[in-house]
């Protein structure tokens, strides 16, 4: 398992979907890609803080696909470790 701090990822580099996005274009039709911004402003909002989002989000979702757009985040952490 490769783990790469959210910190090491340029925000324009990175995006996230609630749940299975290729699941939920199936279903819906569509999905919604959040940003790095996004993610923390969602959690900023939610009453119970970046915790409570994410109790929340395993509720609905299971869990939040990343979707990493440059390899570069994963060469620095290959060096890290």
């Amino acid at each position: 398992m490769t783990r790469i701090p959210l910190r090491c990822v340029p925000k324009e580099h990175i995006s996230f979907t609630e749940g299975d996005s290729m699941a939920t274009l199936e279903r819906n039709g569509a999905f919604t890609l959040r940003t790095k911004d996004d993610l923390a402003a969602m959690m900023a909002a939610h009453p119970g803080g970046a915790t409570g989002y994410l109790e929340d989000a395993v509720q609905r979702y299971n869990y939040i696909e990343v979707q990493l757009w440059d390899d570069s985040p994963c060469l620095f952490a290959e060096q890290v470790r």
